[in-house]
């Protein structure tokens, strides 16, 4: 598991419980009336560096999705992204915005790049 992200979990969770802000790693189960709640994950290797017939070095990608009642998400976009900025030496970009009528959640989701 990459250092980097192992970090950011960590304040993540810590963010997460000082806000009131439910938040699992990999999968959720949730209340139906959760004002909102967080999902985030180390999902695939995208690439790899090798060299003497052996792996060098890998890069990761995951993401961490807000889901919210509020269309503006009360601001804390603003705090998962500076968290990005903070913990992630590699690239990140907003990938999805939008409501989501069968859950009448609105969704944010961040997908991120880390090196181990």
């Amino acid at each position: 598991m990459p250092e980097q992200y192992e970090n950011f979990c960590a304040a993540l969770t810590e963010w997460a419980d000082i806000a009131g802000i439910p938040a699992a790693e990999n999968a959720w189960t949730t209340r139906p009336d959760a004002d909102h709640y967080l999902v985030y994950a180390l999902e695939f290797e995208p690439g790899a560096d090798s060299g003497d017939n052996a792996k060098q070095g890998r890069a990761w990608e995951g993401s961490v999705d807000l889901f919210s009642r509020k269309k503006h998400g009360d601001g804390y976009q603003l705090d998962i992204e500076q968290l990005l900025d903070e913990y992630f030496e590699c690239s990140w970009r907003l990938n999805h915005y939008g409501w989501e009528p069968e859950t009448g959640l609105f969704h944010w989701e961040w997908v991120f790049d880390t090196e181990e």
